[in-house]
């Protein structure tokens, strides 16, 4: 388990909800410094400016609550500041089963750009790990979003092949499959 003694990593509580517009934030910058996207683009309306509308912001919300209400299911971990207590950065995953096959899904995981460097992504991995409990765990990362890439294959993950758009959540960035394979435990 990564120590980190700058930022206290949490699951979101239901007073979390407040920090909303601070995640959509991070989630946004994000996307623009990992993904190089601009704006005008398919990649930038889905990816920046949904994210930072009223929808985009009531998913996060929604996200928030089910973290709060299904833990077993789904998980937000927030990252603060022990300094200030400013939010530095999110993660989000859902277990979803297919078939009787449970697993973990990354759905996202951004850090502050003046949080980076400080082992918060390494400890949001570390608690996805946990949280998967032996199931596999499994999500994408963009093509040439190399920083990223090598944090998953440094903690197990290995790459699975490009994934398909998603229909109506057609972009033109590319994304890698990234899988951490489980030792087949069920929910």
């Amino acid at each position: 388990m990564t120590k980190n003694l700058e930022y206290d990593i949490h699951p979101a509580t239901s007073a979390d909800v407040r920090l909303v517009q601070a995640m959509a934030q991070i989630c946004a910058d994000g996307r623009i410094r990992a993904y190089g996207i601009k704006p005008g683009g398919p990649d930038y309306v889905l990816g920046v400016e949904k994210q930072l509308s009223e929808d985009g912001l009531e998913e996060l919300r929604y996200q928030v609550r089910q973290s709060v209400d299904n833990p077993e299911h789904s998980r937000v971990w927030l990252a603060e500041s022990r300094a200030d207590r400013h939010l530095a950065g999110l993660c989000i995953v859902q277990a979803v089963t297919v078939d009787s096959d449970s697993h973990i899904y990354f759905d996202r995981i951004f850090v502050d750009r003046t949080d980076e460097g400080h082992g918060i992504a390494s400890a949001f991995i570390d608690r996805v790990i946990d949280f998967a409990d032996g199931r596999t765990i499994e999500g994408d990362v963009v093509a040439g979003n190399d920083r990223a890439l090598g944090l998953y294959m440094r903690r197990g993950f290995k790459e699975a092949g490009r994934t398909e758009p998603v229909p109506g959540f057609e972009t033109e960035l590319e994304r890698i499959r990234i899988v951490r394979q489980g030792e087949g435990k069920a929910v």
